[in-house]
């Protein structure tokens, strides 16, 4: 694995799938699926990055501050703070999610494999043994807006649980593959942020998600909604594989 010298870090190790005759995915989506930071976590995280203009009066700055503050409110599941409640993960060959909601032994559910855990802790460190074992060199890692948040948010989430990272996290030089980055390629918008539903009605890629938005997930979390949260992070991570499999010219006639 190439670090940016160009030479083989000394910390990477392969995974145990390249020693263990287990068989590496070739490509793994994950989705994350997160809840509300607490409001003073929320501010903290502000005032950390938050900086006025030199060129603003002191009324200005208060006036700004709170207006940054509302917004940073209003998306208190996107802060680095904000506790991940559930990972939905998609191979080629497999189907399945592990949570934070309350411990279960896995179960099956809509053909995939259901776990559940007391806490983050130890949901990452089910997700980090998963990765070491399953994730080779050459395994693709996919999602939409992948990049900017799903990867992102793990490797803070495993740093701040004292967990080791993945070695597929650590790597600079993983394969990667964001349905979000990718959808330039396949409209004229050059700025394309885009939803999954919205990208997958651009390309005319049937999914099975349902009503939920998943800006309802802190709401369906503090309403204790378990199984509706499961269920929508299933129905996401199979329409990111949907997008993956159509945007690398996988599936088609």
């Amino acid at each position: 694995m190439p670090n940016d010298l160009g030479a083989q870090p000394r910390w990477w190790q392969p995974p145990p799938s390249c020693s263990a005759g287990i068989q590496a995915y070739q490509y793994l989506v994950l989705d994350v699926e997160t809840a509300d930071s607490r409001p003073e976590e929320v501010e903290s995280e502000l005032r950390r990055f938050w900086s006025p203009s030199a060129s603003w009066k002191s009324e200005t700055i208060g006036e700004r501050y709170k207006q940054a503050l509302t917004t940073k409110q209003e998306k208190a599941a996107l802060c680095d703070s904000s506790p991940i409640i559930s990972v939905g993960l998609k191979s080629e060959t497999e189907l399945r999610l592990v949570h934070a909601m309350g411990r279960h032994d896995p179960r099956p559910l809509g053909g995939g494999l259901i776990e559940g855990f007391d806490g983050v802790r130890p949901m990452l460190g089910a997700l980090r043994d998963l990765l070491d074992t399953r994730i080779g060199e050459t395994s693709t890692l996919v999602g939409h807006n992948f990049l900017k948040f799903d990867a992102p948010k793990l490797r803070h989430a495993f740093i701040e649980q004292g967990i080791r990272l993945p070695g597929c996290l650590a790597a600079k030089h993983q394969p990667t593959f964001d349905t979000m980055v990718e959808a330039r390629r396949f409209s004229l918008q050059a700025d394309l942020f885009i939803s999954v539903d919205d990208l997958a009605g651009l390309l005319n890629v049937g999914t099975h998600k349902g009503t939920i938005d998943g800006a309802a997930i802190p709401e369906l979390y503090a309403a204790h909604q378990v199984e509706a949260i499961i269920s929508y992070n299933l129905l996401d991570v199979l329409a990111e594989e949907a997008l993956f499999l159509r945007m690398t010219g996988a599936v088609g006639s």
